[in-house]
């Protein structure tokens, strides 16, 4: 997958994170992305905040976002 900057995506959880949640890439690096988070589990809303809502990921941890994954997340929520 490619990943451009203005794309909307479903980030893995991470060491930060328990939870997948979806953002938007801000800025590419040559193996992660600054992604701004918009949508997240209510378990991770203080690391969200503490984060100021941005957060870097790797590639590997970033996939497209479409209808039935994020029907997943939403029903986590």
């Amino acid at each position: 997958m490619t990943v451009k900057v203005d794309d909307k995506v479903i980030c893995s959880p991470n060491g930060k994170f328990k939870n997948s949640f979806v953002g938007i890439v801000e800025k590419l690096y040559t193996r992660s992305a600054m992604v701004k988070i918009i949508e997240f589990h209510p378990d991770d809303r203080w690391q969200a905040i503490k984060l100021s809502e941005k957060t870097i990921v790797a590639f590997d941890n970033i996939e497209s976002e479409s209808i039935s994954e994020n029907a997943e997340i939403r029903a986590a929520m």
